[in-house]
């Protein structure tokens, strides 16, 4: 018998802030009053949903043995033993048939970038989780897909300027996830994680590709602003070159927080709880209503 709390805490619903991701191409467009692509982002924002949810439940069930030993992961409704296997399967089909169907309202070749995102989380999950760095990289390109997805879903274009602050900027969050990760096992007096490719002894090194990544990202923006295209879609553009300073102080801080191990092992819970990110977000968000 399927219980529907475990069953919904084991669907992780609040790493579904990720696929809000869907929606930038409509930000970035200035088409987030077009009804009809709101509505098509949304489908494609609850189609990524069901399919990040099922990739969750596949990796529980694959790190089942692993997740009993760790402090927290332990806790899991498959690794505590409240969410049964067989249960966990039937769920992981019933949300993949969900997404299937709401594919059916949008463009075809969003459910190709659907199908794309699933491999992907697969592919991580089974093999790519524990190969050194390229594990990074997936989860970051995990991110971008997404915003590739929302494109799609609403037949806007993603500029290339996009892609490039979105690699960046979320290579940058995936050194976090691995980053703090470490910083944990360090201070539980442990060397490595079972399955993964790092040890405590890359705690450093990890930092400045992320801190690195992070800056780039926010050079990628500036050289974006800079452009004459800009003029383009927005009446006072000027207005957004506050927006840098802002992501710099944002990144700068995360990663001050991670390094003293105040942050969670996942950057997207750590800002969902962080009354800093959310002012950060108003204040873009507000400065490009201003731009406009």
């Amino acid at each position: 018998m399927i219980k529907l709390p475990e069953s919904l805490r084991a669907l992780r619903v609040h790493q579904w802030v990720k696929n809000l991701l869907l929606f930038v191409p409509l930000i970035m467009s200035h088409s987030f009053l077009d009804k009809k692509n709101v509505i098509f982002a949304f489908l494609g924002f609850l189609a990524f949903s069901f399919v990040a949810s099922a990739g969750y439940l596949i990796n529980d069930i694959k790190d089942l043995e692993s997740d009993k030993e760790h402090p927290k992961k332990s806790k899991r409704p498959l690794a505590s033993g409240k969410l049964s296997i067989s249960s966990a399967i039937i769920i992981i089909f019933l949300l993949l048939g969900l997404a299937l169907f709401l594919s059916t309202f949008l463009p075809k070749v969003f459910f190709i970038i659907l199908s794309v995102y699933f491999f992907l989380t697969i592919s991580y999950s089974l093999f790519f989780k524990k190969l050194l760095v390229l594990d990074i990289i997936f989860l970051a390109s995990l991110y971008a897909v997404r915003i590739l997805a929302g494109g799609m879903a609403t037949a806007l274009e993603v500029t290339p300027w996009l892609l490039a602050f979105s690699v960046f900027m979320f290579f940058s969050l995936a050194c976090i996830k691995r980053y703090s990760e470490l910083i944990q096992l360090y201070k539980r007096d442990l060397k490595e994680t079972p399955g993964r490719a790092y040890t405590t002894d890359d705690i450093q090194t990890i930092s400045i590709f992320g801190i690195s990544s992070g800056f780039i990202a926010v050079l990628v923006l500036a050289l974006y602003i800079n452009g004459g295209h800009v003029a383009t879609l927005y009446s006072k553009p000027e207005a957004l070159w506050l927006i840098c300073p802002a992501i710099l102080y944002w990144v700068s801080r995360v990663w001050i927080l991670a390094s003293r191990g105040e942050v969670d092992e996942d950057p997207i819970i750590f800002a969902l709880k962080d009354k800093t990110s959310y002012v950060t977000a108003l204040v873009a968000l507000i400065l490009i209503y201003i731009a406009i």
